[in-house]
């Protein structure tokens, strides 16, 4: 695992950091095969006090209908299969509160893959390569127009 919170520069920076990373942990425990290799994005929504998820989710998990109930918090849980590829997308959303009242929503991405019988490093680069367009491509799918405007939106990045 190589994280950074805050922070996040740009991929290059990310993916070079986290490449000097993997090169010590192959040349320390020599695994023969990887059992698991993914790319995930966790990014921090501040909501305020009067902000909603509806804002920065073009999917918002439905209510029950009829009950004339409002939402305060969520959590709500997807796994994807990427049919013709070794990829799933595990994609969580959550409002959860914070002091002060205020609230925060967390979108969560995580795109893997298992079982990288090959340890050759473009073999490596490609699956990352991959599943890194898979997390773009979800998170620029779901989030509005507003909200890809107020990040500034960057499909490389």
């Amino acid at each position: 695992v190589f994280s950074r919170l805050a922070k996040y520069d740009r991929w290059a920076t990310f993916q070079a950091e986290g490449l000097r990373f993997w090169e010590a942990y192959l040349e320390l425990a020599e695994p023969p095969v990887i059992e698991r290799l993914g790319v995930r994005f966790i990014n921090q929504i501040h909501l305020g006090v009067e902000g909603k998820p509806c804002e920065f989710l073009k999917d918002v998990p439905a209510l029950p209908k009829g009950m004339g109930l409002s939402r305060n918090l969520f959590f709500h849980q997807d796994t994807f299969r990427v049919d013709g590829y070794p990829y799933q997308i595990n994609w969580v959303r959550t409002a959860q509160p914070i002091p002060e009242n205020e609230r925060v929503l967390i979108v969560d991405i995580d795109a893997s893959t298992e079982r990288i019988a090959s340890l050759e490093p473009e073999v490596l680069l490609r699956h990352l390569a991959e599943m890194r367009f898979l997390k773009n491509r979800l998170f620029f799918t779901c989030m509005t127009d507003q909200a890809l405007k107020q990040f500034g939106k960057n499909d490389n990045e």
